[in-house]
Formats: C-alpha cells, structure tokens, sequence
C-alpha cells in the first residue's frame, strides 16, 4: 500500500479527497465543512454525512450554486443539540443547508435527516423535486409530518417516530393525509407505529409494491393489504403484539394478488418452555409452539397465494413452490435472501457488520 506524504491537515484532507467515495464530518461549524469541502477536489464523492452541525449559530454562509459535487448523490444531515436543544433553529444556518441541496437538485437521490426538531419542516421546500428516497428518523413533532405533503415524487420513504403521546394523534392525522393523496411511493419504511392510527389502505399508495414494519403495533393487516393492490413485498420485524401467526392464517388471496416475498424476523427468541412463557403469545397453558405455528402460517400463505410467492423467516428458512434445484437461479430467492439481511441490520440498530454464514435452509411447499 502506498504511503501518503503530507505536510498539514488541509493537504491531507486534498489528498484523501481524490478517492473517497463516503465521507462523515463531526464537525459543528458549516463554516469548516463547507470549506472543507470547497478548497479539495471531492470528484468521487457519492455520499456526505453532516452529524453534530450547529444549527443554533446566527451566521448565514450559502454554498456556491455553481459548485457542484459530481458524484453525490446522498445527503444525511444529524444536527447537534446545542447549548439549548429547545431552542429554534437559526434561520441562516437553516438557509445554509437550503444552498447545499438546492446547487445539488439535478442529482441528489437520497436525503436522511435525524433530528428532534423540526427540521424537515424547514427544508422541505428544498428537497429536489425529483428525489427518490426520504429516510427522516426520530421526529417528535407534528409540522414536521405534515411536511412531508410538500415533497414531490418520492419513491421511497422511511419514517421513524419518536412523538410524546399528546402528539401523536395530530402527527398520524398529518401522516394519513400524506397517505391519502395519490402518490408515486414504491417503497414505505415504517418504525414504531400503530397502524390502526393510519390507513394505509385509504387509496393514495396505489403504487405502492414494498412495505416495512418495524416495531409496528397491529391487529390485522388485512385492511392495509387490501389497499394495497401492487404490494409485491412485505418485510415484518420486530412485529408488536398479536402473534404472527393469527396474522398471517388470515390473509386471503383476494388481498394479495402480486405479493411475491415476504420477510419475517421476529424480535424475540421463543422461551421452548412447557408451558410457553412468550410474552403476547397465547399457548393455553401448553408447550411452546411459536415457531412451528408461524412456520406453518408461512408454508401455507405460499400455497395459497397467487403469485409465486417466497417466504423467508430470519436468515434461516425460506419457503417456496418451484424445486429446491432453481434456487440459485431465482431472482426471488435472491430479493427475499437480500431483504432479510436488510431487515436483520435494521433490527441491530443499523450494525452492518454483523456476519450471516449464508445458509439458509430452503423447503419446496
């Protein structure tokens, strides 16, 4: 490996620029990250992460719109608190951040904002009108739900809720507007929510063709995949309170005519004690049957559904109709597998590194 001869800090960071495809600023001043940013040739950047910006401070410093970062094509913006997290945000710094998406409109695909102040709310109106995916993760307050009806032509959408119980009924009221109004959404993320609160199924994500839960508190998904006439997958983990199976022994095939995978990773680990402690589990006073139960909920929503559909529980056991010989070659196969893994790091908190030895056990229903 060759060596990287340097002088100062800012010669380092022009000579790390060169290559560097992801880059993370722990840094408060966006006087120093745009800077940064400014005075090195970041060509093959593709990915910037602002966390800890100070969003308090009175200064106002725009990004050039005539400079442009070629490459970049996601934005993730975790601000810091401050001395006072309650305060507002600072107008010029708010601007500042405006600058940087607007001069990166044509391009940017993805932005994710972490914040506990309504900072969507503020930024909303910069978004690219062509941006595909949106991930906002741990808002507490309503504005910013209500934001979400000034974006324009999303494809993707993950939404994490953080909201005090006194704003949670206006936060879904805004949410289930968004959802009403006919959209684009091909993919909708959702974390801890209850979803009798929202209807999904209300009509406006025709389109819809993936659905995430995570955390999500339900009775039944009938309604939702009743609404849903594209939905071709289905991802479930951590799944909150009413046991799996009951939900999926109901599914018909009426409400799922192009479901092709479903992913299930349950949260907790069966107790495989007589009789069952599993908490939200009823077993009637006998021996542990939860995962035998769901696998068998499983096996037969493959049968019955009508397209080809493939189940997979965790990383473990994947169910299909078609012989086990095809498996290499079947693209499904591979989504489901591919889904899973995705739902396994979102469940770990986002910890990628978590290895999976890659077997999974497959069985022809």
């Amino acid at each position: 490996m060759e060596l990287i001869s340097v002088t100062s800090e800012d010669a380092l960071i022009r000579e790390v620029a060169k290559t560097t495809k992801s880059v993370e600023f722990f840094i408060g001043g966006l006087d120093v990250i745009f800077r940064s940013l400014k005075d090195a040739s970041w060509g093959q950047l593709e990915h910037l992460t602002l966390s800890g910006v100070n969003l308090h401070e009175q200064l106002t410093l725009l990004w050039p719109q005539d400079l442009v970062l070629p490459r970049l094509r996601t934005v993730t913006l975790l601000p810091g608190d401050g001395p006072d997290p309650d305060l507002p945000y600072s107008e010029g710094r708010l601007e500042s951040l405006r600058s940087l998406l607007r001069a990166h409109s044509e391009q940017l695909e993805c932005v994710r904002i972490k914040s506990y102040v309504e900072l969507l709310a503020h930024l909303a109106d910069a978004l690219p009108s062509g941006l595909r995916r949106l991930e906002f993760e741990e808002f507490t307050v309503p504005s910013d739900a209500a934001a979400l009806r000034r974006t324009h032509g999303l494809k993707e959408l993950k939404i994490d809720i953080w909201l005090e119980d006194e704003l949670y009924e206006q936060a879904c009221i805004e949410l289930e507007h968004f959802f009403r109004a006919p959209g684009q959404l091909e993919r909708l993320e959702l974390l801890r929510y209850h979803l009798p609160s929202i209807n999904l199924g209300a009509g406006g994500l025709k389109s819809l063709q993936c659905l995430v839960l995570g955390g999500c508190y339900y009775d039944s998904l009938l309604e939702e995949l009743a609404g849903l006439p594209r939905l071709r997958s289905l991802i479930i983990f951590c799944p909150h309170p009413r046991p799996l199976p009951e939900v999926f022994r109901e599914i018909t095939p009426a409400v799922i005519p192009a479901l092709e995978v479903v992913v299930v990773s349950d949260n907790e680990e069966p107790c495989n004690r007589s009789p069952c402690v599993c908490p939200d589990f009823y077993s009637n006073g006998t021996a542990c049957t939860r995962v035998p139960r769901l696998i068998s909920e499983l096996q037969g929503l493959v049968r019955r559904a009508p397209a080809r559909l493939h189940a997979i529980y965790k990383y473990e056991t994947m169910f299909f109709r078609h012989p086990v010989s095809e498996t290499a070659g079947c693209p499904l196969c591979r989504e489901a597998s591919v889904e899973a893994v995705a739902a396994l790091h979102d469940h770990y908190m986002g910890r990628t590194h978590i290895k999976l030895d890659g077997s999974v056990q497959c069985v022809k229903v």
